[in-house]
């Protein structure tokens, strides 16, 4: 039977039951922030599944976007071709790669059956209430537009490309990244310098089967002042506004080599999830 596909924006609200959508017995927990697809059957106009996308806006490669893909729902084969068709709908919406979380018991199936492939080490933490102490020079906030013209730029570049942005480019992410209500930045200020030298991005989704997931994203302190515990203070920063925002569980992708500084802080590896890059 071939099924024929449609990205929708929104759900009808004939179709929601106590806020959520049903798929042939399976429910999908709705995320304001996230657009919803479907995957209809020609004929019968019958929706054999459904899943969301968030479009997270980022400040890297010249404020591009990505897409986090979530709560997939229906039999494997529909999932699969879901996938392919919010795969297309985020590199539509200048999103320059997918991020897909599934069990691991799923991954041989949507790298065999889909283009994307496994990610690099990806760890789990629980949110928490933790102490932070911090030199008085050193200060641990919410980012503010300002930072903009404090280095914050400057900072992400070493960690990833950022490109050509100038700041009226980078001032519009970040009002397009202050609505989303699921995302917060975290940012330490080096007051006597007036410069920010440590970063942390954290958002939110609603997961079908695992609640409310926090996922961590673009961590990275100044090269010129590490070796002062600001990595770990800002992952502490992050774990405690988790717990502030009631995650059930907090995600992190990183490197090998950080995996050990990670578990001496309770994160632990969690080896799933799957990438394209679009």
């Amino acid at each position: 039977m071939e099924a024929k596909t449609e990205i929708l924006r929104k759900i009808l609200a004939s179709e929601l039951k106590d806020g959520k959508f049903n798929v042939n017995g399976q429910v999908l927990n709705l995320s304001v922030e996230g657009t919803t697809g479907y995957l209809v059957e020609s004929k019968s106009k019958q929706i054999l599944g459904a899943g969301c996308v968030f479009k997270e806006p980022k400040f890297v490669h010249e404020c591009s976007n990505v897409g986090h893909v979530f709560n997939l729902i229906g039999n494997p084969e529909h999932r699969y071709k879901l996938l392919k068709e919010l795969s297309s709908y985020s590199r539509s919406s200048g999103c320059y790669k997918c991020i897909l979380d599934i069990d691991p018991n799923e991954v041989k199936g949507y790298k065999e059956n889909t283009k994307f492939k496994v990610k690099d080490l990806r760890m789990t933490a629980t949110p928490q209430e933790v102490e932070i102490k911090l030199k008085s020079s050193f200060n641990l906030r919410e980012m503010e537009a300002e930072d903009l013209e404090k280095g914050y730029l400057k900072l992400l570049e070493q960690l990833t490309t950022v490109g050509n942005v100038d700041l009226k480019t980078a001032q519009k992410t970040f009002e397009r990244r202050s609505l989303c209500q699921n995302m917060s930045t975290l940012v330490i200020e080096d007051t006597t310098e007036k410069k920010i030298v440590g970063t942390a991005t954290l958002f939110t989704l609603e997961y079908t089967s695992e609640g409310v997931i926090g996922h961590i994203e673009d961590v990275v302190v100044d090269k010129n002042c590490r070796g002062q515990g600001l990595g770990k203070i800002t992952i502490k920063g992050v774990l405690k506004w988790a717990k502030d925002k009631k995650c059930d569980k907090i995600i992190l992708n990183c490197s090998e080599k950080k995996f050990s500084i990670l578990r001496k802080m309770r994160v632990h590896e969690d080896r799933r999830g799957n990438e394209r890059v679009l």
